[in-house]
């Protein structure tokens, strides 16, 4: 059988489906990680979606579709040797339901722009930038895996509860569940 689908579905590698290693499920509903190129195999699955998304694949032409599974990668220990560091998802890969992706990044441009307009020791400022970043990027990277179970969850309890929430806590105490303090991330950096 394949991973992440139930022995009673039917499937199999012979159905064209690709397992992918190195993965971690995110709990028990979402995330099956496969790849799948073949529209009858797909055409079996299709009534484990919603509605809404079978309407749209329905209404997309093979030709016209990509399945990329979702992956939550864990921190890099480091983001850079020497001269060299990285920035954005390739230092800190967020899942899509954080909103943060692209945010991070430019944080990222202007925090670097910080560390290195400031010293001429290139390698001392991307370590120094890459600690600073490292602290604010991580809650990002833990609160993707929270967020997308409370967002992709077809617990009835839990969408009640999600629902209550978004509707009757104030939108300080919903931003915070996620951003953190709202102080400026690089004050270290402009010292």
């Amino acid at each position: 059988s394949v991973e992440g689908l139930s022995s009673g579905e039917g499937l199999s590698s012979g159905d064209g489906l690709i397992p992918i290693g190195g993965h971690r499920r995110l709990g028990s509903e979402a995330f099956t990680i496969v790849v799948h190129p073949d529209a009858e195999v797909l055409g079996r699955l299709l009534p484990r979606y919603d509605s809404r998304l079978r309407s749209i694949i329905n209404a997309t032409t093979a030709d016209n579709m990509r399945l990329d599974p979702l992956f939550q990668q864990d921190s890099l220990l480091t983001w850079g040797e020497g001269p060299i560091t990285l920035l954005g998802d390739a230092a800190h890969p967020v899942m899509p339901h954080t909103g943060q992706g692209a945010a991070l990044a430019l944080e990222d441009a202007g925090a670097l722009n910080l560390v290195l307009s400031r010293t001429t020791d290139v390698e001392q400022a991307l370590r120094t930038y890459e600690r600073v970043r490292s602290a604010r990027t991580q809650r990002f990277i833990n609160a993707g895996p929270r967020i997308a179970r409370m967002t992709t969850t077809r617990n009835p309890l839990i969408k009640a509860i999600r629902t209550a929430a978004v509707k009757y806590l104030p939108e300080s105490v919903l931003n915070s569940a996620t951003s953190g303090p709202t102080k400026d991330p690089h004050v270290e950096l402009r010292g």
